[in-house]
C-alpha cells in the first residue's frame, strides 16, 4: 500500500480472479486484528483462494480422525494355524491318439503346490504320462523351512521310454518290422536337509534308496513283400528284461553362491560346489565332484573362470557289473554347456580313422570324450552388447544379447584308461580337448536363453571353424 497526495491510503486487493485498486481514508485503514481460529477468513500467511484454509475433504479427515474406526478397541486373537493348503496348479495338459501303427497312447500332465502362510511348508506333486498306462509317473516333494535346518523329503516313480526298430524278412519273403521297446522305471525315495551358515554358503545332505527296474516288450508287424500293406495284426509280447538295480545313496556338500545373474548370466560374484556321494547296493563307488565359478566384473564386462572336476571312484567306478555288461553310462566332456566345438551330433564318418595301426579304437576322435571321470576349464570374457542403460553397451533392453570369446579345455578319463597329457591334433590317444572362438547368448522374451557359438575345436583338425547352439544360460 501506499499513501496518496491527498492522505488517503491506495492498496491493490485480488478478488474475484482479478486485481482491483481500493483508496481508504487513514482513519479506516486502521483495520482489526484477524481471528486465527475461524478458517473462512482469509490471512496474509495464505494464498488465495482463501477457501483452502481449513477446508475440504482432507481437511476434514485430518481434523477428526476417530470417524470410521470401529468402537470396539479389543479384538479376538488366535493361534497361527500352519495348515497347508492349495496355492498353484499347474495348466494341465491331456491327449489321447490311436493309431493302427502305434496302438493306443495318452499323454499329458499336471502339477500341484500347496503351502501354509508364512512358506515355512510346501508340498509339490507332479503327474506326468507320454504313452502307455506304463509310462505313466509321478513325483512328490515335501520342505520344511520353519528352522534354521531346513529339510525334507521326495519319492518319485519316473519312466524313460527308449525304443528302436529292426526290420527283416520271413521265410514267405514279407517284410517284417520288429519294434522294440525299452523302459527304465526309476523309483525313489529320499530325504535331504539343509543348514546355511549365512545367506550365501550353506551344507547340503542326502539319503535315500533307489531302485532301477527295467522292461522289454517288442511288438511285431507283417507287411507285404512290398511294405505296401499290412498283412497280419500287430503281436506285443514280453521279453526278458535285465533284473532291477538297487542303489544306497548318501551325499553331503558345501556349497556357496554370492554371484549375481545379468540378463543372460552371471556378471559378478563366485559361485562354488563341492560334493562326495557315496553308492553302495548294485555297484560299490564314489562320485566326487569339485565345481569353482569365479566372475570379475569390469562394468560393463565380465571375466568369466569355471574349473571343474567330476568323477566316479571305487571298485565299480566305470559302470560295469561282475559280468561284463555296463550299468552306468559315460561322462561325456563334449557336452556343450562344458566344452564347445565337440558337440556329438556334429561328427561326421570321415573323422573316424584310427592314426595308429597298432590300437583298435573305432573312433579316437569321438570315444576320447567319454569317461568315468572328467575335467574341465573354461575362460570368458562376456561383453553385453545390448541390455539395459547398466548392463548394456547399447540401450535395447527388447533382446538382450552378450558376446563372449571364449576358450575351453577338458580331459575325460576313466579307472582302466588313463590319459595321455599332450597337445596333440591328430592321435588315438585319450589326449585333452581345447577349442576357442567366440559365443552370443541371447534372452529371448525373458522365456529362454539361445546360445550360439563358432568355435574351432583344436582335436578336429578335419572338422575346423564351425557353427553349434544349444539353449542353456551362461554357466
Amino acid at each position: 500500500s501506499v499513501a496518496s497526495s491527498n492522505g488517503r491510503v491506495m492498496f491493490s486487493v485480488f478478488e474475484n480472479s482479478g486485481n482491483n485498486i481500493y483508496g481508504l481514508d487513514p482513519a479506516r485503514a486502521r483495520g482489526e486484528p484477524v481471528d486465527r481460529t475461524v478458517p473462512q477468513i482469509a490471512r496474509a500467511a495464505v494464498l488465495p483462494p482463501v477457501e483452502a484454509f481449513g477446508s475440504g475433504l482432507v481437511s476434514d479427515y485430518l481434523s477428526d480422525p476417530l470417524t470410521g474406526l470401529p468402537a470396539q478397541r479389543q479384538f479376538a486373537t488366535s493361534d497361527y494355524d500352519g495348515g497347508l493348503s492349495l496355492e498353484y496348479i499347474a495348466p494341465p495338459t491331456v491327449g489321447v491318439g490311436v493309431s493302427d501303427f502305434g496302438g493306443a497312447g495318452i499323454a499329458g500332465g499336471i502339477g500341484f503346490l500347496f503351502g501354509d502362510m508364512l512358506g515355512n511348508q510346501q508340498i509339490q506333486a507332479v503327474v506326468q504320462a507320454n504313452g502307455s498306462f506304463k509310462d505313466i509317473g509321478g513325483q512328490a516333494m515335501y520342505i520344511n523351512a520353519e528352522d534354521r535346518w531346513n529339510w525334507g523329503g521326495i519319492v518319485g516313480h519316473v519312466p524313460y521310454l527308449t525304443g528302436f526298430q529292426q526290420v527283416q524278412r520271413d521265410a514267405n519273403g514279407n517284410l517284417v518290422l520288429n519294434q522294440y521297446l525299452e523302459r527304465i522305471y526309476i523309483q525313489q525315495a529320499q530325504g535331504m536337509a539343509q543348514y546355511p551358515f549365512s545367506q550365501t554358503q550353506r551344507l547340503d545332505f542326502n539319503a535315500g534308496f533307489s531302485r532301477y527296474a527295467f522292461d522289454r516288450e517288442v511288438v511285431r508287424y507283417v507287411f507285404d513283400p512290398g511294405g505296401q500293406q499290412q498283412i497280419e495284426p500287430p503281436v506285443q509280447q514280453e521279453v526278458e528284461a535285465p533284473e532291477a538295480l538297487n542303489f544306497v545313496e548318501a551325499s553331503a556338500a558345501l556349497v556357496g553362491d554370492n554371484s549375481f545373474f545379468g540378463l543372460t548370466s552371471p556378471v559378478a560374484g563366485q559361485r562354488y560346489r563341492f560334493e562326495v556321494s557315496p553308492t553302495v547296493g548294485s555297484l560299490q563307488y564314489a562320485t566326487l565332484l569339485g565345481d569353482y565359478r569365479r566372475y570379475i566384473f569390469m562394468r560393463p564386462f565380465t571375466l568369466a573362470f569355471r574349473g571343474m572336476h567330476y568323477g566316479r571312484y571305487g571298485s565299480d567306478a566305470d559302470g560295469l557289473d561282475s559280468e561284463g555288461r555296463r550299468l552306468l553310462g559315460d561322462i561325456n566332456v563334449g557336452y556343450e554347456p562344458l566344452i564347445r566345438g565337440y558337440a556329438r551330433e556334429s561328427f561326421e564318418n570321415s573323422e573316424c580313422t584310427v592314426v595308429n595301426a597298432e590300437t583298435d579304437s573305432g573312433c579316437p576322435a569321438f570315444d576320447r570324450l567319454f569317461g568315468s571321470r572328467i575335467a574341465l576349464v573354461n575362460l570368458e570374457f562376456r561383453i553385453p552388447l545390448l541390455g539395459v542403460s547398466e548392463l548394456g553397451l547399447i540401450n535395447f533392453p527388447l533382446l538382450p544379447l552378450e558376446v563372449s570369446p571364449f576358450f575351453d579345455a577338458g580331459l575325460a578319463w576313466s579307472g582302466n584308461e588313463s590319459p595321455t597329457f599332450e597337445f596333440a591334433r591328430r592321435t588315438d590317444a585319450r589326449v585333452p580337448v581345447f577349442s576357442t572362438g567366440v559365443s552370443a547368448r541371447a534372452n529371448v522374451l525373458g522365456y529362454v536363453i539361445l546360445e550360439a557359438y563358432y568355435a574351432y575345436p583344436f582335436q578336429r583338425p578335419d572338422k575346423g571353424w564351425h557353427w553349434g547352439f544349444s539353449l542353456s544360460p551362461g554357466w
